[in-house]
Formats: structure tokens, C-alpha cells, sequence
């Protein structure tokens, strides 16, 4: 690419594109997130427009770098919200084409086309279509974490670890505790 500079790049953004989400009203909120945003500004206001009596659906889009913070934007509103929140996430790619001018007149001009990925999340406070591909139910973490697994019988790491922890001893006593009294004093809560 020595020979080359680069002279435009088209991108489709994913505001260019109709959302993928049937049966939604034409003014439903739509929060494009790029890589530069800032998530505080962008949590802040979708946060403001659901907790309003008139809006009842978020749609938040990304692309590129802007896939992982469109994300952790849900992420961030859904547990503001108290995992109240239907959704539904759709990816998509979109394209971008570079084109690349010689810097030598017997070379030829070169298009590079890419595809880029986009993500494109609806949050709802009303029930959704929980048959759609990309459905997730509110609080659908919860019933995860307190499964047992059928085939062993053992909790999960995050009920293990409520568990009553052992103190140990602190840097002025010597006496360091084994195994077996460690193991003795989780179950004997008198030591």
C-alpha cells in the first residue's frame, strides 16, 4: 500500500439501516452508540426518557468499535432499571468501502470493501415476543445462579460463595490454622 492513499471511505451506518424489530412505533427512541461515546451521557438520558410516562422502548445501535459499549450500555440501564426490562438483540453487518488513489499514474485505483459487525438491542418495559430469536426475559441472570447442576449436584460459584468465611489469624499470632480446622470451623459455627 505504499504506492496508494487512501481517498474516501463509505460506511453505512446503522442509522441507515430500518430497524430489525417488527411492530415498532416509528418514534421509538433510538440511541446510536459509537466508539467515542460517552456512556455516562448516553445511560443518562435513556435512563430519563424510560423512567417518563411516555416512553416505554429503547432501541440502542452500534457498530464497529461501538458494539461493546452499545452493550454495556444495556447492561448499565437494565440494572439501573432493577432487571425489569424485556430484550431482544439482533447483529447485523454492515459495509464499508475504502477507495484508494495511485500515487503512480500507471496503477489502477483500488475499492476495498469490508464488513463491519453492528448490534442492534431493544430494551422494553412491556413484554415482548419471548419466541423471537435474541429474546431475554427480565432478571433471566437469576434463575442461572441459583441452579444446581443436574448431572453433579453442586451449587454454582456464586451461591458457594455465600458461604460463612473463616477468619484467619491475624499477623501477630503465629499459629496458622490446618486444613481439617479450617474445614471444621465452616461447619461448627462454635470453632
Amino acid at each position: 500500500m505504499d504506492n496508494y492513499r487512501r481517498s474516501k471511505v463509505v460506511k453505512e451506518e446503522a442509522e441507515d439501516h430500518p430497524l430489525p424489530f417488527d411492530g415498532l412505533p416509528p418514534d421509538v427512541l433510538r440511541m446510536e452508540v459509537k466508539g467515542g461515546s460517552h456512556i455516562s451521557n448516553i445511560v443518562g438520558f435513556a435512563l430519563k426518557q424510560l423512567q417518563a410516562d411516555g416512553c416505554d422502548r429503547v432501541v440502542f445501535s452500534g457498530s464497529d468499535s461501538g458494539v461493546a459499549k452499545t452493550i454495556t450500555c444495556c447492561e448499565i440501564v437494565k440494572r439501573k432499571l432493577n432487571n425489569t426490562l424485556h430484550q431482544i438483540s439482533r447483529i447485523k453487518y454492515g459495509k464499508v468501502e475504502e477507495f484508494w488513489d495511485p500515487l503512480s499514474p500507471e496503477l489502477d485505483q483500488l475499492k476495498v470493501t469490508r464488513e463491519i459487525p453492528m448490534i442492534h438491542i431493544l430494551l422494553s418495559k412491556t413484554p415482548l415476543d419471548g419466541t423471537q430469536p435474541g429474546y431475554q426475559a427480565p432478571d433471566s441472570r437469576r434463575i442461572f445462579a441459583n441452579a444446581e447442576t443436574p448431572e453433579s449436584g453442586h451449587r454454582l460459584k456464586s451461591d458457594r460463595l455465600k458461604q460463612k468465611r473463616v477468619s484467619l489469624p491475624s499477623a501477630g499470632n503465629s499459629a496458622v490454622p490446618t486444613n481439617r480446622q479450617l474445614a471444621s470451623s465452616q461447619t461448627n459455627p462454635l470453632g
